[in-house]
Protein backbone atom coordinates (compact mmCIF):
# COMPACT_ATOMS: atom_id res chain seq x y z
CA UNK A 1 0.00 0.00 0.00
CA UNK A 2 2.81 2.39 0.86
CA UNK A 3 4.43 1.69 -2.52
CA UNK A 4 1.21 2.68 -4.31
CA UNK A 5 0.97 5.95 -2.38
CA UNK A 6 4.64 6.70 -3.00
CA UNK A 7 4.31 5.95 -6.73
CA UNK A 8 1.23 8.13 -7.07
CA UNK A 9 2.93 10.98 -5.22
CA UNK A 10 6.07 10.68 -7.36
CA UNK A 11 4.01 10.73 -10.56
CA UNK A 12 2.20 13.85 -9.37
CA UNK A 13 5.46 15.63 -8.54
CA UNK A 14 6.98 14.79 -11.93
CA UNK A 15 3.83 15.98 -13.73
CA UNK A 16 3.97 19.31 -11.88
CA UNK A 17 7.67 19.74 -12.71
CA UNK A 18 6.93 19.05 -16.39
CA UNK A 19 4.20 21.70 -16.45
CA UNK A 20 6.48 24.24 -14.77
CA UNK A 21 9.20 23.64 -17.36
CA UNK A 22 6.66 24.10 -20.16
CA UNK A 23 5.42 27.38 -18.67
CA UNK A 24 9.00 28.60 -18.22
CA UNK A 25 9.77 27.87 -21.88
CA UNK A 26 6.72 29.77 -23.06
CA UNK A 27 7.60 32.74 -20.86
CA UNK A 28 11.14 32.81 -22.22
CA UNK A 29 9.82 32.80 -25.80
CA UNK A 30 7.41 35.66 -25.04
CA UNK A 31 10.15 37.69 -23.40
CA UNK A 32 12.51 37.09 -26.32
CA UNK A 33 9.91 38.24 -28.84
CA UNK A 34 9.06 41.29 -26.72
CA UNK A 35 12.75 42.21 -26.80
CA UNK A 36 12.72 41.89 -30.59
CA UNK A 37 9.75 44.29 -30.74
CA UNK A 38 11.61 46.73 -28.50
CA UNK A 39 14.66 46.53 -30.76
CA UNK A 40 12.54 47.26 -33.84
CA UNK A 41 10.81 50.21 -32.15
CA UNK A 42 14.17 51.63 -31.06
CA UNK A 43 15.52 51.34 -34.61
CA UNK A 44 12.51 53.33 -35.86
CA UNK A 45 13.50 56.33 -33.75
CA UNK A 46 16.17 57.29 -36.31
CA UNK A 47 13.42 57.47 -38.97
CA UNK A 48 11.38 60.11 -37.13
CA UNK A 49 12.22 62.79 -39.68
CA UNK A 50 9.29 64.53 -41.35
CA UNK A 51 11.18 65.05 -44.62
CA UNK A 52 11.49 61.28 -45.23
CA UNK A 53 8.20 60.07 -43.78
CA UNK A 54 6.62 59.29 -47.14
CA UNK A 55 9.39 56.98 -48.34
CA UNK A 56 11.02 55.34 -45.32
CA UNK A 57 10.14 53.04 -42.46
CA UNK A 58 7.69 55.60 -41.12
CA UNK A 59 5.59 55.76 -44.30
CA UNK A 60 1.87 55.24 -43.76
CA UNK A 61 0.83 51.62 -44.15
CA UNK A 62 1.71 48.13 -42.96
CA UNK A 63 5.33 47.08 -42.67
CA UNK A 64 5.46 43.29 -42.32
CA UNK A 65 7.79 40.32 -42.37
CA UNK A 66 10.07 41.66 -39.66
CA UNK A 67 12.40 39.06 -38.15
CA UNK A 68 15.76 39.03 -36.42
CA UNK A 69 18.28 36.19 -36.27
CA UNK A 70 18.84 36.91 -32.57
CA UNK A 71 15.19 36.06 -31.90
CA UNK A 72 14.30 32.81 -33.72
CA UNK A 73 10.61 31.97 -33.95
CA UNK A 74 9.50 35.59 -33.63
CA UNK A 75 7.87 37.68 -36.33
CA UNK A 76 6.49 41.19 -36.23
CA UNK A 77 4.67 43.78 -38.25
CA UNK A 78 3.73 47.34 -37.57
CA UNK A 79 1.16 49.75 -38.93
CA UNK A 80 1.93 53.44 -39.31
CA UNK A 81 -0.96 55.89 -39.43
CA UNK A 82 -1.29 59.67 -39.48
CA UNK A 83 -2.15 61.20 -36.13
CA UNK A 84 -2.73 64.92 -36.64
CA UNK A 85 0.58 65.66 -38.34
CA UNK A 86 2.52 63.05 -36.37
CA UNK A 87 2.91 59.33 -36.94
CA UNK A 88 1.35 56.61 -34.83
CA UNK A 89 2.98 53.16 -34.81
CA UNK A 90 1.13 50.04 -33.63
CA UNK A 91 3.26 46.90 -33.54
CA UNK A 92 2.21 43.27 -33.31
CA UNK A 93 4.75 40.59 -32.35
CA UNK A 94 4.00 36.89 -32.83
CA UNK A 95 5.79 33.92 -31.31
Amino acid sequence: MAAVIFSASAMLVFAVIGKLNQAQGQSAARLSCALMGKKIMESLSKDVVASTWDSGNMSIGTHSGLTDVQFPGCTAFYVVSDASGARKVVMTVNW
